[in-house]
């Protein structure tokens, strides 16, 4: 195998590798596997699953694209034109995640402590409305922590 097909091949290894990263931080602080799959219990906890994914997959895709981008003279190198088009669909997928994130915060809050409250969530204030859908979740029976 040559040396460049096998550098491709180890960079979209550890890439992919990468890429589990921050499933594995909301794996982790979620309680584990039991704690995971509370979440699935409700649709306020689903909906707040995915934001947490989605703000930490854009957060995570951001940098991977400053990475990708300081170092594209090496990755055109290794990828011949591929670098640029996928540095291309990464920004779109990463910028994609972060406008997604906040929709997930307002529909999980929506979810959690009705439309007025969930619609007060869109407005700027110096107060946490985690808290408030914390709370919700908590009065609905729903423990996070095992």
């Amino acid at each position: 195998m040559p040396t460049r097909v096998l550098l491709r091949t180890l960079i979209r290894i550890l890439y992919g590798l990468f890429l589990l990263v921050p499933l594995y931080v909301v794996y982790k602080n979620s309680g584990g596997l039991i704690g995971f799959f509370k979440y699935f219990q409700q649709p306020s906890l689903t909906t707040y699953l995915f934001l947490r994914l989605t703000g930490l997959y854009a957060f995570f895709l951001i940098f991977l694209q400053i990475v990708h981008g300081g170092f594209m003279p090496l990755w055109k190198k290794i990828f011949d034109a591929k670098a640029t088009v996928s540095h291309e669909k990464q920004g779109v997928l990463a910028y994609c995640l972060v406008l997604t994130h906040p929709l997930f915060f307002t529909l999980s809050a929506i979810l959690a402590a009705g439309l007025k409250n969930g619609v007060i969530t869109l407005f700027p204030s110096f107060e946490t409305k985690t808290d408030l859908f914390l709370a919700s979740s908590a009065s609905q029976g729903v423990a996070l922590q095992s």
